[in-house]
C-alpha cells in the first residue's frame, strides 16, 4: 500500500506505477485498465436540462407537501370564496395552483413521447428508446 496525500493505492511491487498525488493514474495502472500516460476522461456533466427537470420536481415536492398540511386544517363546509377570503385558504389554494404548474413539463415531456413513461412503454413493447 502506497499513501500519497488523499490517495491510497494498492501497487504490486512489481508494478513500476506510482500513483500521483490527488490523481489515479497509479491505480488504474496496477489494475491493468490503462496505463498513466492515458488522460482521464471528465467526470459526466450533468446536462442544463436534468438540472431544470429537478428544479420542477422540487418545486413540485415543496408545494405539494405544504397543500397537503395545509389542507388538512381546512373547514370542508366553506365555499371557494370563503376559503380564498382566510390567509390559510389562499395559500392553501396557491400552493396548489404552483404544484399544477410545476407539473406541466412533466406532462408536456409525456405528451411528446419523451417521458418516463413512454420510454419504460417502448421498452416493454420492444421499441428503442424515444422511436415510437
Amino acid at each position: 500500500m502506497l499513501w500519497h496525500g488523499s490517495v491510497l493505492a494498492a501497487v504490486p511491487a512489481h508494478s513500476s506505477a506510482t500513483p500521483l498525488p490527488g490523481r489515479n493514474e497509479g491505480v488504474r495502472a496496477a489494475h491493468g485498465a490503462c496505463s498513466p500516460s492515458v488522460p482521464r476522461p471528465p467526470l459526466p456533466v450533468v446536462p442544463r436540462f436534468l438540472m431544470y427537470e429537478l428544479l420542477f420536481y422540487v418545486t413540485w415536492l415543496a408545494s405539494f407537501i405544504t397543500f397537503t398540511f395545509l389542507f388538512e386544517g381546512l373547514d370542508p363546509e366553506l365555499s371557494l370564496l370563503e376559503l380564498l377570503q382566510t390567509t390559510q385558504g389562499a395559500v392553501t389554494l396557491g400552493a396548489n395552483m404552483l404544484s399544477l404548474a410545476a407539473m406541466v413539463p412533466f406532462v408536456y415531456m409525456e405528451v411528446r413521447g419523451q417521458g418516463a413513461c413512454c420510454s419504460y412503454l417502448s421498452i416493454l413493447c420492444g421499441k428503442q428508446g424515444g422511436d415510437q
